[in-house]
């Protein structure tokens, strides 16, 4: 072989270095000017949804089109009622345990009751699959009950937009077999804008939202997933983070090996009413604490 092909050869290898680069770069510039463009117009839709306290009439995807994630589990709705719009109390404290029933949930109740606060449960599928006894006490006694998840596998979970509805259906089917409540709040697994979703979480919002459904993230947390966090870290992490703050989405959990907030809960109450604070439970009335977007309080 002549010099000259090898010449040409090594030619062409360079160009293809060159314009491989380029055109990917090209690609993707317009794929993310494209999904950039619909995430601005998701996230004006979820902006109007929330202007208008959660109305859903005649709300549609990007101009004007519907997606067909829509067209899924069309009894999966709800219409709260907000007539004076939403509410929002100073100094009040909405405890919120996530993750449950477990074999913790009774002491919970048990110390929510002798000090009578109401409270949020947001409960998995799986863990309330067996235990809709406990899921009766939590709206027997008071508390709201709220979606969290079924799986909590979250590559699973918010691989698309279809995969976390039918996620979403199953607790909602299960917590209406076991209570009869149908159920219009939840909390994403991880928060609304987590290292799982950042592809969907402006769709999974604004379809969730467009549906009826209001969800809660958290301003105050105790740190209770942590391992090895004692009752006093819990303590500590939730009334210091409470400095400051007029109102508290306090983000805890109801898991097996959670005795450490179980222990952690009188005083974190205690301490909390010595600050002039009150207690109440979510419901789709309360103004929402999210992550991300401002809130429409």
């Amino acid at each position: 072989m002549s010099v000259r092909f090898f010449k040409r050869i090594f030619l062409c290898i360079l160009l293809l270095i060159f314009l491989i680069p380029v055109a990917l770069a090209a690609y993707f510039g317009v794929s993310r000017s494209r999904e950039a463009e619909e995430n601005k117009q998701l996230r004006a839709q979820l902006e109007q949804l929330q202007a208008s306290g959660g109305q859903t009439d005649g709300v549609t995807g990007p101009d004007g089109a519907s997606f067909p994630y829509q067209e899924l589990y069309p009894e999966l709705y709800c219409e709260p009622e907000r007539p004076d719009g939403w509410q929002r109390s100073e100094n009040t404290v909405y405890l919120t345990f996530d993750d449950g029933p477990s074999a913790n949930t009774a002491a919970i109740l048990d110390v929510l009751a002798a000090q009578g606060v109401k409270a949020t449960f947001f409960v998995g599928g799986s863990e309330a699959e067996n235990a809709s006894e406990l899921l009766r006490r939590i709206v027997e006694e008071g508390h709201t009950i709220g979606i969290h998840t079924y799986s909590h596998q979250y590559r699973e979970l918010y691989s698309s937009v279809e995969s976390y509805l039918a996620d979403f259906k199953q607790v909602y089917d299960m917590i209406y077999e076991a209570t009869g409540v149908k159920a219009e709040i939840f909390r994403f697994p991880g928060g609304s804008i987590n290292g799982y979703n950042g592809l969907i979480y402006e769709q999974l919002i604004a379809e969730l939202t467009r549906r009826g459904f209001t969800y809660y993230d958290w301003n105050v947390t105790g740190g209770d997933s942590i391992s090895g966090a004692t009752a006093q870290d819990i303590t500590y992490n939730v009334v210091s983070g409470m400095e400051g703050i007029d109102r508290a989405v306090v983000a805890l959990h109801d898991f097996d090996g959670g005795a450490a907030t179980v222990e952690a809960l009188p005083g974190i109450i205690e301490q909390l009413r010595q600050g002039g604070n009150s207690f109440a439970a979510l419901t789709p009335e309360v103004s929402p604490i999210i992550f991300g977007y401002a809130s429409v309080s």
